[in-house]
């Protein structure tokens, strides 16, 4: 029959054991409370990137339209200005 020390040591240790798997649990879930809180940010963040993306194609898509009209009309501007210059050159005044 085992010594009752040794069986008051396994206790002892047992109750060890406990103790730190209690102290272990309140520890992940204190964790897991954090990163579930992390990660929410994260995902908010990646929302309001998403938005702000979503804005800059629309203002590149609307931009485009208006950038080839400038080209357009700058193409004419420098057309009449060019036609402007060789007409002053070939007759000076």
């Amino acid at each position: 029959m085992p010594d009752t020390r040794e069986l008051d040591q396994i206790q002892q240790e047992l109750n060890e054991l406990q103790s730190r798997s209690n102290n272990n649990k309140q520890n992940i879930t204190s964790h897991e409370a954090v990163c579930q809180e992390r990660y929410d940010h994260i995902v908010k963040t990646l929302d309001i990137l998403h938005d702000k993306i979503n804005k800059l194609e629309t203002l590149a898509t609307q931009g485009k339209s208006s950038i080839s009209t400038l080209w357009y009309v700058g193409t004419a501007v420098g057309a009449l200005a060019a036609f402007i210059y060789t007409i002053t050159q070939i007759f000076p005044r």
